[in-house]
């Protein structure tokens, strides 16, 4: 993700939070001032204050729900990139091996083409394997936790260069 999207993804993530947490403190008061007339002021003023609370709680997980969501996209194009530069490479080195053994221009050419094709087949097939086999047995080993009543603080694992 470039800068320039990081920057509008947390500028929308900022906007929604914004516009909803002004919207639901508003329903809250309106609610509270309007509807609810047996209070004194102090106890109106409480009572936003505490209905606010949920009002914070959702505006941020809207927000982040965003944000999550973005990321989760970079952690992906991470994971497919890894596999194709290693498809890639693994795809050179047997093509350059079958046109070195036919011995031939077209022949190098035919052998990188089938080698890059099937190494980055190959490449894709296992990082998704290898993201797919740690992030399962990071979730097992956060349930196991959760059963046991423990505390969880493992960080989740990483891929690509997002660990930078």
């Amino acid at each position: 993700m470039t800068p320039f999207t990081t920057n509008w993804v947390r500028i929308i993530s900022v906007a929604v939070f914004s516009v909803s947490f002004a919207l639901g403190m508003a329903l809250v008061a309106w609610y509270e001032i309007a509807e609810v007339t047996n209070d004194t002021p102090l106890a109106t003023i409480i009572a936003i204050i505490i209905k606010g609370q949920a009002v914070v709680v959702v505006s941020t997980g809207l927000a982040g729900v965003i944000e999550g969501g973005a990321y989760i996209v970079v952690i992906a194009h991470h994971i497919v990139q890894r596999g194709i530069e290693k498809g890639r490479q693994e795809g050179l080195a047997e093509g350059i091996a079958i046109g070195q053994d036919k011995g031939r221009a077209e022949g190098r050419a035919e052998g990188r083409d089938e080698g890059r094709t099937e190494g980055r087949t190959e490449g894709r097939a296992e990082a998704y394997e290898d993201a797919n086999e740690q992030l399962d047995a990071y979730f097992k080993r956060m349930d196991a936790a959760r059963e046991k009543g423990e505390d969880f603080d493992e960080p989740r694992p990483r891929f690509g260069n997002n660990g930078r």
